[in-house]
């Protein structure tokens, strides 16, 4: 018979789908014992049928039983509902079962799949998908050092399997908060208050799809008289775009560091910077890749902002409640897409706009403008326009009037895709 193996010693690293890792449900050698009533661990092809038919119908927790080959082999198994089936065939069938010269040798399913309990679920998935359609979802062994260790089932490798991508997307959606400087969503339970920085009031909101997205608002002072803004919008959802997030706003960290470090860099710096942001984000990404996206520069001794618009569009400028749609900035040619991170060698040119104290600016990511209602609408730069237009210029009230329109507007239709919003009020630094 198939001897039973202790615990793994503390040096071996624990198993991958076995009872350690997929919610310690493995079904093992003790709790068979439990389940079979067994004095010894598990049954040979040479007993007879009936035996284990009277395990089944004794232990109905009892589902399947893998099958000693003697010298710690395992040659087959069985299922409960293989044996109940057999059964309710005809009275010769039950009858032929049950004669104690029938030997579980001509019951069993042979080709048991057997799994090495280190082997990864990725693996195991592969594995157990390749068996036939009649067995594809049954139980499978579980071997540790090369002795019998336990029982599984597809159903425990599945949930672990979303168990560890679960995990991976915390943990992604975790370091792409740190990277935005904003609390986790998970954690955030008021709407966060407008930021003061650098003569300007602002407010950002990022809320991904489910888990890690796609989307990046980040403000940045380069010195007294310079500010940045950045709000991109990654083409997908998911990890794939939240990867390319990373890669824009890991660079983007880098290279505002030696920015600021610089004392003399001026907006005639903005361009340059972009380019070299552009081209890492070019090499990083995969080449289907890209993002849409708006790039401010604010500098408060001209009072001139120097828009850089991505194939984005979606940028207002409010003064006395009249919203006026940010025209796109002419970048690159008639053949050249202007989105972020698609094209080593985009052109990129700025529109400048003089800006009064006072004047609010509203950016968005597509995921506001394209949400659809019950009636397949969509919420549309018009509503955008019309919250503009009666809510007080203050960034914080801007952004939480927006969702609420936003919210009520959909009502309970699917979220479609990730949202982001900046809004930031200009100040006077002139004396």
């Amino acid at each position: 018979m198939i001897v039973a193996t202790a615990e793994p010693t503390p040096s071996l690293a624990p198993p991958v789908f076995s009872a350690y890792e997929v919610g310690r449900r493995c079904l093992t050698i003790d709790r068979l014992k439990e389940l079979s009533g067994f004095h010894y661990d598990l049954p040979s092809e040479d007993d007879p049928a009936v035996d284990v038919y009277e395990l089944y119908r004794q232990y109905p927790d009892l589902q399947f039983l893998p099958v000693s080959g003697g010298k710690d082999s395992i040659v087959g198994y069985t299922l409960r509902n293989q044996f109940l089936a057999i059964l309710s065939k005809n009275h010769y069938s039950r009858e032929l079962m049950l004669r104690p010269d029938v030997k579980l040798q001509s019951m069993m399913r042979p080709d048991p799949v057997i799994l090495d309990a280190y082997a990864t679920l990725s693996e195991a998935s592969t594995v157990l998908m390749n068996r036939p359609e009649e067995s594809r979802f049954d139980p499978f062994v579980v071997t540790l050092e090369g002795k019998f260790y336990g029982i599984s089932t597809v159903d425990l490798i599945l949930k672990g399997m979303n168990s560890f991508l679960r995990r991976d997307n915390e943990a992604c959606l975790e370091a792409q908060f740190s990277l935005l400087k904003m609390p986790s969503p998970a954690r955030e339970v008021d709407f966060p208050a407008a930021q003061d920085l650098n003569g300007l009031r602002f407010h950002r909101f990022v809320q991904p799809l489910s888990g890690p997205g796609g989307d990046f608002v980040q403000i940045y002072p380069v010195n007294d008289q310079l500010t940045l803004f950045f709000l991109f919008d990654v083409c997908g959802k998911g990890l794939k775009a939240s990867a390319m997030v990373s890669i824009i706003g890991t660079a983007l960290e880098t290279l505002m560091r030696k920015a600021t470090e610089r004392r003399s860099m001026d907006s005639r710096s903005i361009t340059p910077l972009l380019q070299q942001l552009n081209d890492i984000t070019c090499s990083l990404s995969p080449q289907e890749m890209y993002a849409t996206g708006i790039v401010g520069a604010v500098d408060h001794s001209k009072e001139v902002l120097a828009l850089y618009d991505f194939g984005h569009g979606m940028c207002w400028m409010a003064r006395s409640f009249k919203p006026h749609r940010l025209e796109r900035s002419a970048i690159g040619s008639a053949d050249q897409a202007p989105f972020f991170g698609i094209h080593p060698d985009l052109e990129i040119r700025p529109v400048y706009y003089r800006w009064k104290k006072g004047d609010l600016l509203f950016a968005c990511s597509d995921g506001i403008v394209e949400q659809r209602d019950g009636a397949g609408r969509m919420f549309g730069a018009e509503r955008v326009e019309e919250l503009l237009a009666r809510t007080l210029p203050e960034p914080a009230k801007v952004n939480r009037e927006i969702l609420h329109y936003w919210e009520n507007f959909r009502e309970d239709c699917r979220v479609a895709d990730d949202l982001s919003l900046l809004s930031v009020q200009f100040e006077s630094l002139r004396t």
